[in-house]
């Protein structure tokens, strides 16, 4: 099984290589190789020395704001393995003040310093489902998709497990922490509604984000910082793992690609053609609402969005678009593996049919 991510290769270009204003520039994934345990983890929190042994680091995660790399205070990695019927994920969080203020599922448990995971389980882009964790171990899992609609579940009705442990004290400004560490257990056939996820033989796609508040030290209490003109509190920072290049969390196209399957399959030449082809149509997507929004309606024919900016030119098949103004669906053929993948108005991106 193997994990990857997208790296911008331009990131001072205002338009990408398809000379639209979106970023990044091209989509080159990066790989990390999630492997088999030999014995399941414990789920405490705890890396312990045979558990997790074989398992490689991710690389640091990078700051949602600059794309930089956060590998000091606040660094941020994980390990991601699979054994028999659950994948786990262990995740270290640099931080000298491990603080919460929710226990509690119905609290404000969201403005907690975190850790989030997003898995796309079916690789479509569009639907997918997330695990929030804070230091005091509270679990939230929920179900949305691109268009902003969510749903929350208590983790324990989805079998979803979570250990959290501290270098350090918690909710104690007097002494210094190390680091806290969250460790997951999910099932591959863990179900929302009828819907069943992380299916073995399916390619998906994952980030991960953590969420860090600015504080101030109130009678011994941790309180946000306020805005002195607004009242109001400062966003809190946030690091990604899969680089987003300035886009909000929900791009799923921007996230990573877990195969959980054959791992092969990441350096054949089928899945780099798969990776040109989806990102091509991603930016047939990204026209298509330039379109929508200049003349109120989706374009019938690929030569119209060049109207909009899209350089023809740099694509590498030409899509067929079919529209009836409100709708679309772009499709792109690949003779030599009889593949049709398409996208629609919404943004799901279809693949792998077979012809």
């Amino acid at each position: 099984m193997v994990v990857c991510c997208g790296q911008q290769s331009n990131q001072d270009s205002i338009l990408n290589e398809y000379g639209l204003p979106y970023a990044p520039y091209s989509f080159d994934p990066q790989k990390y190789e999630v492997q088999q345990f030999q014995v399941p983890p414990v789920v405490d929190g705890k890396l312990q020395k045979d558990e997790w042994k074989g398992i490689s680091w991710s690389t640091y995660f990078v700051s949602e704001v600059n794309g930089k790399s956060e590998d000091g205070r606040f660094a941020t990695r994980f390990k991601m393995g699979v054994a028999e019927d659950t994948v786990y994920v262990l995740v270290r969080l640099n931080d000298d003040q491990v603080w919460a203020n929710h226990a509690n599922y119905y609290s404000s448990y969201f403005q907690d310093n975190s850790i989030t995971l997003y898995i796309d389980w079916d690789n479509d882009e569009y639907d997918y489902f997330t695990i929030k964790v804070n230091a005091m171990g509270l679990v939230s899992t929920g179900y949305g998709n691109v268009l902003h609609k969510k749903k929350y579940y208590p983790a324990q009705d989805l079998g979803v497990h979570c250990g959290v442990f501290i270098d350090g004290t918690l909710n104690d400004p007097s002494d210094k922490d190390q680091y806290w560490q969250v460790e997951m257990a999910i099932p591959i056939n863990i179900q929302f509604n009828d819907t069943v996820l992380l299916q073995p033989n399916h390619c998906w796609k994952l980030n991960l984000a953590r969420s860090q508040w600015q504080y101030s030290l109130v009678n011994g209490m941790y309180k946000k910082v306020l805005n002195a003109e607004d009242g109001r509190k400062y966003p809190g920072e946030c690091w990604v793992w899969n680089n987003t290049w300035g886009n909000p969390i929900s791009k799923v196209e921007l996230w990573g690609e877990v195969f959980g399957s054959d791992p092969e399959l990441i350096s054949n030449e089928e899945w780099s053609i798969k990776r040109r082809i989806k990102w091509e149509l991603r930016n047939v997507f990204y026209a298509q609402q330039l379109h929508y929004q200049k003349y109120g309606k989706y374009a019938n024919k690929i030569g119209r969005l060049k109207d909009v900016g899209l350089d023809l030119s740099a694509l590498h098949y030409k899509p067929d678009i079919q529209s009836n103004n409100n709708q679309f669906v772009a499709i792109i053929k690949d003779k030599k593996y009889s593949i049709s993948w398409s996208v629609d108005e919404l943004g799901r991106v279809d693949d792998g049919i077979q012809q």
